[in-house]
């Protein structure tokens, strides 16, 4: 899940990437014997260690039900696709960069694929995936302010990113116009996670009232109709959603804990507050998961709306 960890930020900063950038304290000390202060860096970065810690949770959107083969299988579909000889993607909030190198691969003589970041460290990751890959490239890039052309491309996706940007609606606004007439966006944003329900059990339990909503939230759109109204308001049309639910892998203990308490490592931190916050979540943990029929242990249940729009035709 690309929902990971928060901190302070500037408004012009690409919310995703921020959100995830907020992780890069020494993961090697994220654990219940941490009691140290974190260094201060007023330009913190997501360094090597989280991009991996990263790529090792969003295996998980590969899930036939996920977000990347979804949105791979509406583009092989699209008139787009069907009616030209060559197209050009934008992705959005790439992280390692997916879902641009399934696209790049699908379409290798078709499609040109740029994959986008605000995080120099996932550009990097992105760029060593898709080394070898000619029809895809990678920059970074902030989604409040894109730095392409207008209507320069035919397909724009982004999964699990509009929630973050400060101004959500700017971002939208960049995207309307970075596509070309008739051009087709692909988002994905959260509808129900069970991680985020977990998070505020265990910090229920170590505060001892229920918590707020964090600053940088992954649930922000997804009350009822809101993101669609916000693309119809910067003029996208005939936009219509969908809800699609996967499971979330399990796996040891130690990193299972470190998963679950990623949103709130820094409060956790400032109140010394590891072993409490471990035993909460060894209490809560047995009512998020369950056995899927291959006998895995999974965190079922997280639903995303998946929305597609276009640009209208001059």
């Amino acid at each position: 899940m690309k929902a990971l960890a928060f901190l302070k930020h500037a408004p012009a900063l690409c919310s995703r990437s921020k959100y995830l950038l907020s992780l890069r304290s020494n993961f090697a000390h994220f654990s219940s014997s941490s009691s140290m202060p974190p260094t201060p860096n007023p330009e913190p970065k997501f360094d090597h260690e989280m991009a991996e810690l990263y790529q090792r949770v969003a295996k998980n959107h590969y899930h036939e039900a996920g977000p990347w083969k979804l949105m791979l299988r509406t583009i092989q579909d699209s008139n787009i696709v069907k009616s030209s000889s060559s197209f050009q993607v934008l992705d959005l909030a790439s992280g390692h960069g997916e879902p641009s190198l399934m696209i790049a691969q699908t379409f290798p003589s078709q499609a040109k694929v740029i994959s986008t970041d605000y995080s120099e460290e996932m550009v990097a990751l992105a760029q060593e995936r898709s080394r070898g890959v000619p029809n895809m490239t990678v920059q970074q890039a902030d989604m409040q302010s894109l730095p392409f052309g207008s209507e320069e491309f035919d397909i724009i996706t982004c999964s699990y990113g509009f929630m973050f940007p400060p101004d959500k609606s700017k971002a939208i606004r960049e995207t309307y116009r970075c596509l070309k007439p008739g051009g087709m966006l692909l988002a994905t944003t959260w509808d129900r996670l069970p991680m985020m329900e977990l998070v505020s059990g265990i910090m229920t339990k170590v505060l001892g009232e229920t918590p707020p909503p964090p600053p940088l939230n992954p649930m922000s759109l997804s009350e009822p109709n809101l993101f669609e109204k916000m693309l119809m308001d910067e003029g996208f049309v005939n936009v219509e959603s969908r809800r699609s639910t996967y499971p979330f892998l399990m796996e040891d203990d130690e990193f299972n804990f470190k998963r679950s308490v990623m949103l709130v490592k820094d409060k956790l931190q400032e109140l010394d507050a590891w072993e409490k916050a471990r035993e909460a979540h060894n209490e809560l943990i047995p009512q998020f998961t369950t056995f899927d029929d291959d006998g895995r242990d999974v965190m079922d249940g997280s639903t995303f709306k998946y929305t597609v729009c276009y640009k209208a035709e001059n």
